[in-house]
């Protein structure tokens, strides 16, 4: 059937189609080039050049191959790794069956445990990037010998010459060899890797032996296991003090081996950070007119007692860089801890007498001693026995001193809950002691001295945060910046009450550990946070909810705070047009809260492609009934971008006559010539008539 177009119009119009359909596709195909015959293609895979350059890169893949001996490398590393499990967990357990240590080996053994877990975790690293490596190479020799075997099978050999025929020969052979030995080199690798499963799993066994011998000793620590206190005096002589000090010797010099050992480029990196804190802070003790600014303030008590403050910034983050140091080198670390933060409370609490901090540290330094020597001991039974009589001495000195301290303020009366709570479970350990459960008496004891001192160091170390806060806003690079300046008060409560409230949140995950609270409580509240149920497609848990809800509640902290420097330092700084200022504010605003909107969906995992069909479909429903709002909010928008209207003008709307004084993104404000403030919505101003 043949179409017959008699309008000139009509054909006119039906060729510019043509062209406008056709046009993009003839053009992509003029610009794609011809591709050669088949035979000038083969002969220009097949020249010499072509085939020295696959040569090259075989070489270079194979000296990639054959720079190390990785296979040998890592088995040597693995061998070396079980060796030293072997070793420190028999020189730990010392021929005592694991479902029957104490609590102190225990802990040594989870420590062992974990860092080679650590080690093993890079370890299998290593060997992933190693096999990963070594298949990439396989396969890049797999395709070459391939291609270049089916280029030299889709010519005849008499056709070639000599030379290239012997050349092309020497790819494919190398590469054939190459890819065996790749092939090999992986065997070796997927060896390597089951023996390393295998150490996995016998960690993770002695991991699950662990975790039954500290659930067994916990369920076995009301039961009375002992005779009376008065019969440990009858086994108690001399030379078994003498041989529990020298387990003590022992155990510190392991500690200390050990330590610089598996972390010795951690040991001098904490050393050299010490060092720069301390030349920091005696760089900031001779400026004079900063300490003429901080005269009166603590920050100059921290910065007469440099060392000190050094020792405690230094040392309060040694648990953390080192997870697997043994408890001897903890207890060390914490007697010099105790000595520099004593040190640096005597400067700052006022009312603390230097003779009841000299004796409080004693305490605390002997109880920590207490911590390494044997558990199953007269000696350690009669030591925790005076050192819950000592514990309840010094909550009662704590809470007199809480009592006339006025400076704690709303938090008064539960840190003189938490000293009541304490003293009465060391009171509890000294009866639990006496009648013979010593097992319990001894974990009380441990678990309320470790959570004081953990509250000890907290508040030294919130204390000199705070220093550090009021020497920083009294520098000559922070009194640059006009926001602080002119809200000085109100910057160091804000730093000050954040600092609190984390000390509170350490004190308690410090507190609920010591206690042995925090794994079956984390449990708890995981499960709940897990809990979910269905609302159709969608499947909704109190963890995706806090999630959204935190994620809301930071961007809207974090946009109040941006906000107040760009509107104090950096805007102003700034040659903008009057009204840009306040624009870039409040867009700021939104774009930080929509971003917080997008990522607490996102992180609470909720598709938003659903919540995007569920949005549509109640758009249809804000659009008839919040309508206004919807007017308000794009008219905010349109005077924000636009600007008709900007932020000190004086404007008629209505009957109402003053100037504007913010404009938001529903609602603007304009403060009329009375001195009163009325707020107007943003569709009025863009929808009325309005004098400016």
């Amino acid at each position: 059937m043949k179409l017959i177009i008699k309008s000139p119009r009509l054909e006119a119009s039906c060729l510019l189609l043509a062209v406008f359909l056709l046009g993009p596709a003839v053009a992509a195909a003029q610009e794609q080039p011809t591709p050669p015959p088949v035979e000038e293609a083969e002969e220009k895979a097949l020249s010499p050049g072509n085939a020295g350059s696959a040569l090259t890169d075989i070489e270079r893949l194979l000296n990639v191959l054959g720079e190390e001996n990785v296979a040998a490398e890592l088995g040597e590393r693995l061998d070396a790794a079980a060796e030293r499990l072997n070793a420190e967990v028999e020189s730990r357990l010392q021929q005592v069956p694991l479902d029957q240590v104490d609590r102190v080996t225990l802990d040594g053994v989870l420590r062992s445990l974990t860092r080679h877990r650590a080690a093993l975790d890079q370890f299998e690293q290593d060997l992933g990037e190693a096999m990963t490596a070594t298949d990439s190479v396989q396969e890049s020799l797999r395709q070459t010998e391939q291609s270049w075997t089916e280029l030299l099978d889709g010519v005849a050999r008499d056709d070639l010459p000599p030379e290239l025929a012997n050349l092309i020969g020497r790819v494919v052979k190398t590469a054939s060899s190459g890819r065996q030995r790749a092939s090999d080199r992986l065997v070796e690798l997927v060896a390597i890797e089951t023996r390393a499963l295998e150490l996995r799993g016998r960690l993770e066994a002695l991991e699950t032996d662990a975790a039954a011998r500290e659930r067994a000793l916990m369920a076995d620590i009301l039961r009375r296991d002992a005779k009376p206190i008065w019969t440990a005096f009858a086994r108690l002589s001399a030379s078994s003090i003498a041989a529990e000090f020298a387990t003590v010797s022992d155990n510190l010099r392991f500690g200390i081996n050990d330590l610089a050992d598996a972390y010795r480029n951690r040991l001098l990196g904490q050393g050299l950070a010490g060092l720069l804190v301390l030349v920091l802070l005696l760089t900031i003790r001779r400026n004079p007119a900063l300490r003429e600014q901080i005269a009166d303030s603590a920050g100059k008590r921290i910065l007469d007692h440099p060392i000190a403050v050094a020792f405690v910034l230094t040392l309060a983050f040694t648990q953390p860089l080192y997870p697997t140091a043994q408890p001897s080198v903890i207890a060390l670390n914490t007697a010099v801890f105790i000595s520099a933060e004593l040190v640096v409370l005597g400067a700052v609490l006022q009312g603390a007498r230097p003779r009841v901090l000299l004796l409080l540290g004693a305490f605390l330094v002997t109880m920590i001693a207490v911590y390494l020597l044997p558990f199953d001991t007269p000696l350690y039974r009669l030591v925790m026995f005076a050192g819950a009589f000592g514990g309840i001495a010094v909550m009662v000195v704590t809470w007199r001193f809480v009592r006339l301290r006025s400076g704690l303020g709303r938090l008064r009366p539960a840190v003189s809950l938490v000293i009541f709570v304490l003293g009465l479970l060391l009171a509890s350990a000294v009866i639990a002691n006496i009648v013979g459960a010593v097992k319990y008496a001894n974990f009380v004891v441990e678990a309320a001295i470790r959570s004081y001192l953990a509250a000890l160091g907290l508040l030294t170390l919130s204390i000199v945060a705070r220093d550090v806060v009021d020497i920083a806003l009294n520098s000559r690079l922070f009194g640059l910046l006009r926001s602080v300046q002119q809200s000085k008060a109100s910057i160091t409560f804000l730093l000050r009450k954040a600092i609190t409230a984390l000390a509170v949140i350490f004190w308690l995950w410090a507190a609920l550990s010591a206690f042995r609270i925090l794994d079956p409580l984390s449990a708890g509240v995981q499960a709940a946070l897990d809990a979910s149920w269905s609302l159709g497609q969608a499947t909704i848990s109190i963890g995706t909810i806090m999630v959204f809800v935190f994620s809301v509640w930071l961007a809207v902290y974090v946009s109040r705070v941006t906000r107040f420097f760009l509107d104090e330092d950096v805007l102003p700084r700034l040659n903008l047009p009057r009204g840009v200022p306040a624009a870039i504010s409040t867009g700021t605003h939104y774009l930080i809260i929509s971003g917080a909107l997008l990522f607490g969906t996102a992180a609470a995992g909720l598709d938003l492609t659903k919540l995007a069909i569920v949005v549509g479909a109640l758009s249809v429903g804000i659009g008839f009934g919040l309508q206004n709002i919807v007017n308000n909010f794009v008219s905010g928008l349109i005077l924000l971008f636009e600007r008709p209207i900007q932020v000190g003008d004086h404007v008629q709307v209505g009957q109402l006559m003053g100037r504007v004084s913010r404009i938001g993104i529903r609602a603007s404000t304009v403060r009329t010539y009375e001195g009163s403030e009325v707020i107007v919505p943003n569709g009025d101003l863009i929808s009325q008539q309005v004098v400016n």
